[in-house]
């Protein structure tokens, strides 16, 4: 669990490493629904890796918007769409060379 958490805070400070003159890009941020780890409730994103997101992007200045959507969906749209950050990933040889 603590491989795909360093790496979406990589990916934080990678973000953060761009011109100063630029604005930070705004971010989609895209998990799935996994309770105890991610859910939503009440509107609010709820969960150890969604507070750890929600800290991240706090302390880094950065914004996101946020979503739960099927894992297959969010890998698809992940790949597809710049600046999005896929988050709460199981590291598997399979996956090894799709992810940052």
């Amino acid at each position: 669990m603590r491989l795909p958490l360093l790496a979406l805070l990589a990916c934080c400070c990678q973000l953060l490493s761009a011109r100063a003159d630029q604005p930070p890009p705004e971010l989609y941020a895209l998990t799935e629904n996994l309770p105890p780890l991610s859910y939503q409730q009440g509107g609010d994103y709820k969960g150890f890796s969604n507070e750890l997101l929600l800290m991240m992007l706090h302390e880094s200045g950065l914004h996101a918007t946020i979503e739960i959507k099927p894992w297959s969906r969010a890998l698809r749209e992940a790949q597809q769409v710049p600046n999005t950050v896929l988050y709460l990933t199981v590291r598997t040889p399979e996956r090894e060379d799709w992810f940052k």
